[in-house]
């Protein structure tokens, strides 16, 4: 077979566009960008001018698979992170807590902490930033088109016994590089509730990748907790995940203290 036979469909197709022209060279240029259309053929192709692409074409195809790679980044953090105020939580407007430094610094060390299945345990005070930190180790991670499999405790103990979305559950738990549980300990209290949590991270521990819990619960509650299913949950988690503490004024608080205060001078109360 004559392989530059073959190709002569697409060696010849026209790339002329109105303003080119011939250099001295003989070789077609771009009429926009005066870089060449054309080069000589070589080997097989000896003799014959082939097409290449000019400055600008090759400016147009780059432009286009950012805004392809962009629309797919943000297709996944759709799937991601299920609501749109998650998907708003960046790092840029992060204060320096030690917690958040933490954070960017497990995002930079992905590759790594993702071969060790390194997964983090952040725990504080209600309203201190934990599930903020987590949106945005998420959202990175996303912005570098990594999966994120986000739910929280409540949600995960509701769906992981229904028959009907089981599969596709345990599937996303053993599969997805990154998992977040939200808020574990608002789920209800009950002996099936730590079963299924712990049967959660007993699958993401045989699957061998990280897992990011955020909490309520202290260490303290955490190592003295007497209730033996939680326990089962709290040592599991212990050796999968680095414990972060998440300390300060309540964000809820204070944001909410500064709505009230912007809604107070709009009305004039």
């Amino acid at each position: 077979m004559n392989v530059a036979n073959v190709l002569e469909p697409i060696i010849n197709k026209p790339i002329e566009q109105p303003g080119d022209y011939l250099g001295a060279d003989g070789l077609l240029y771009c009429g926009k960008c005066h870089t060449r259309k054309q080069t000589h053929g070589e080997g097989v192709f000896a003799g014959r001018l082939l097409p290449v692409l000019c400055s600008c074409m090759i400016a147009e195809r780059e432009a286009d698979e950012l805004a392809d790679r962009q629309c797919r980044i943000e297709q996944n953090r759709v799937r991601c992170l299920p609501a749109e105020d998650m998907r708003r939580h960046r790092f840029e407007g992060a204060d320096d807590a030690k917690h958040i430094s933490v954070c960017r610094r497990y995002v930079e060390k992905w590759e790594e902490v993702r071969a060790k299945n390194y997964g983090l345990l952040l725990f504080g005070n209600t309203g201190t930033g934990k599930s903020y930190a987590a949106h945005c180790i998420a959202n990175a991670l996303i912005d570098r088109e990594v999966s994120v499999f986000y739910i929280s405790a409540a949600d995960l103990v509701e769906i992981l016994p229904d028959r009907e979305r089981r599969a596709d559950m345990l599937r996303r738990i053993r599969t997805v590089p990154l998992m977040i549980v939200d808020d574990l300990g608002a789920e209800r209290p009950t002996s099936f509730s730590s079963e299924q949590i712990c049967r959660a991270v007993d699958e993401r521990a045989e699957a061998g990748k990280p897992l990011i819990v955020t909490t309520n619960y202290t260490l303290d509650e955490m190592r003295r907790c007497q209730d033996h299913e939680k326990q089962r949950i709290f040592d599991r988690l212990n050796a999968l995940c680095v414990p972060v503490a998440v300390v300060g004024e309540s964000r809820r608080v204070a944001l909410g203290a500064e709505k009230l205060r912007a809604a107070k001078a709009l009305l004039g109360a």
